[in-house]
């Protein structure tokens, strides 16, 4: 017998909001609370920038609050006994899932619009901050409660709901980290970049300060005062003397969108599924069969990675055995979990994992002779429109980068990768790294890591030769000396340290010009691969504040062979005393 409302049925839809009051209320406290711990936060313009932080934080509490409201509003699903009792009633499943869904969207939307309407009036000049936070929000939750109702409708009890849902959210995620887990190791020089990745996982990127909603401080011209002063400029941080500012939208909006239609997307695919869920699936881990061969096949695959992870602290060698290992125990878990019993040792069950080891080695295989030349590719000298070389791969935390726009140097560095790549089975030796990141014409980028190329070698000897650059190894332009050497405020010396009052009588623009000399001279090199065997003289360092309040900062190690440098240490009156024997790194 049909329901008499086909949409939604009241009388289940106040049971829910009654039923659940507890979770829902509780939202709504923890919501006014963050609200009101941030309208006390100092002037306007300070309460703005605090409210616009709100936004991607929301993403994380909308990925818990979501899923934890459609566990309990489809929570019947997962009980063979109220799931039977409950579709008895004269209800079409249509009913019961726009009801749910409806009680859903209520339990986030009334508590935020109540948190707005009381925020909005409180919050200035910023009134509309709020306004944003409710509409992001929105969108946010929306595609989480997509996501997690659709993951209702795949399986049968809230372990496996969990499960799921963190897959579904982390899928992208998730497969970075086993192709840099499995794939990366074999790839000679490769480096997987993690943007396209986060890029695909909505959760990440909406929890990123995505620059949704923004504020920029301006001046103003405060009008002249009785004495007949003219006007003045005035930045100011309190609301009474008069503080403006302007609210900036981003284009995160773009992006939620997107995903706001995914999350509508897939809340009526989830719908198509529950219309031909069988009800005996109640309490399964998997609700739909044609699902169980895709998650064991990741959960497989998950566990193995693990496994090989695991395998590091045992020395690289134990890491495909471990990896096997762990296929092996993910896919017999895996049949467990869905078949609800230890009876999965059966013989048949052999194809599974025999398919799955047989891709794996497949695709090691044709990783490891370079099947697609992804190791093997260096861009064309026409396809590149500049090049950053640093020895370090942490190049963002790294000033000490050379960016090369000559063609010629260009293609130096190019004759330099290709040589790396030609004699990547060398033999043992002293080695240095290699960062290289190719910017190409249509705005890409390629960026490959090298920490064995041997010194003695073809790259090794050109790569010294940039290693040893003024700009390279001290991070400053041969212009730039000036205005460094004017600011230092502090300057170490080994066992003596110079403040900003002593560094007058110290000609510091001298010891940077005798610094450079030496690594004309190629004596500077930081990298100690090119110094072994050298005896080290020193340690100095320098801090620099510059009047705009940026600061800077430098170290460097010096060598017996850094003569210009330790020159100007001695006639400066500083104790030059040799030390310990530098040794290089060994591939």
């Amino acid at each position: 017998m049909k329901s008499r409302t086909s949409f939604c049925n009241g009388t289940v839809f106040k049971k829910n909001l009654t039923r659940f009051a507890p979770v829902w209320v509780a939202y709504t406290i923890l919501i006014l609370l963050y609200m009101t711990t941030i309208l006390s936060l100092g002037s306007e313009y300070r309460i703005a920038i605090n409210a616009v932080d709100v936004i991607p934080y929301m993403a994380v509490i909308n990925l818990l609050y979501a899923f934890a409201v459609t566990v309990m509003l489809f929570g019947d699903l997962f009980n063979a006994r109220m799931c039977n009792a409950l579709h008895a009633m004269p209800l079409t499943r249509e009913c019961w899932f726009w009801t749910n869904l409806l009680s859903a969207l209520v339990f986030s939307l009334v508590p935020n619009l109540a948190v707005t309407i009381i925020a909005a009036p409180l919050m200035g000049q910023g009134w509309t901050i709020p306004l944003y936070w409710f509409a992001a929000s929105f969108m946010q939750y929306v595609f989480f409660l997509g996501t997690a109702v659709f993951s209702v409708m795949l399986v049968g009890n809230r372990f496996a709901m969990l499960a799921v849902y963190v897959l579904v959210n982390f899928l992208s995620i998730l497969a970075y980290w086993f192709a840099a887990t499995l794939y990366e190791p074999q790839m000679y020089g490769v480096l997987f970049s993690d943007n396209i990745y986060i890029l695909l996982s909505p959760c990440a990127q909406m929890a990123c300060f995505h620059q949704m909603v923004g504020t920029s401080m301006y001046a103003w011209e405060a009008p002249a005062t009785e004495a007949g002063n003219g006007p003045q400029v005035v930045f100011s941080t309190m609301a009474s003397t008069g503080e403006r500012f302007e609210i900036l939208l981003g284009a995160g909006w773009g992006y939620h969108a997107i995903c706001l239609g995914l999350g509508i997307a897939l809340i009526f695919v989830a719908l198509a599924l529950y219309r031909k869920r069988e009800l005996e699936s109640a309490g399964d881990f998997i609700a739909i069969k044609a699902v169980e061969p895709v998650f064991l096949v990741l959960f497989t695959l998950g566990v193995g990675a693990f496994f090989q992870l695991f395998a590091e602290m045992f020395g690289t060698g134990m890491q495909m055995l471990f990896l096997a290992v762990g296929l092996v125990v993910g896919y017999y878990a895996g049949r467990m979990l869905m078949k609800r019993t230890t009876r999965v040792f059966q013989p048949k069950a052999l194809i599974g994992l025999a398919a799955i080891g047989l891709v794996m080695v497949i695709s090691f295989g044709l990783v490891k002779v370079d099947a697609f030349g992804i190791v093997r590719h260096v861009p064309e000298l026409d396809e590149i429109a500049s090049v950053t070389v640093n020895g370090n791969r942490y190049v963002a935390f790294n000033s000490r980068v050379i960016e090369l726009t000559d063609k010629d140097q260009i293609e130096d560095i190019r004759s330099v990768h290709l040589d790396v790549i030609d004699n990547r089975e060398h033999e043992y030796g002293l080695a240095t790294g290699f960062h290289v990141i190719y910017t190409l014409t249509d705005g890409t980028t390629l960026e490959r890591y090298y920490d064995d190329v041997l010194v003695d070698s073809y790259g090794g000897a050109r790569l010294k030769e940039y290693y040893s650059a003024p700009e390279f190894v001290m991070g400053l332009e041969k212009s730039e000396y000036d205005v460094f050497a004017e600011h230092v405020n502090y300057f170490w010396y080994e066992n003596t340290n110079l403040d900003e009052t002593e560094l007058k009588d110290y000609d510091m623009l001298a010891l940077l010009e005798a610094i450079a000399a030496d690594c004309e001279a190629g004596v500077m090199i930081q990298d100690y691969s090119f110094q072994d065997g050298v005896v080290r003289a020193g340690y100095l360092e320098f801090q620099v504040e510059y009047p705009d309040g940026r600061s800077d900062y430098l170290s460097l190690n010096v060598y017996e062979t850094c003569t210009n440098t330790l020159l100007w240490l001695e006639e400066n009156g500083f104790d030059v005393e040799l030390g310990s024997i530098i040794g290089g790194y060994y591939n």
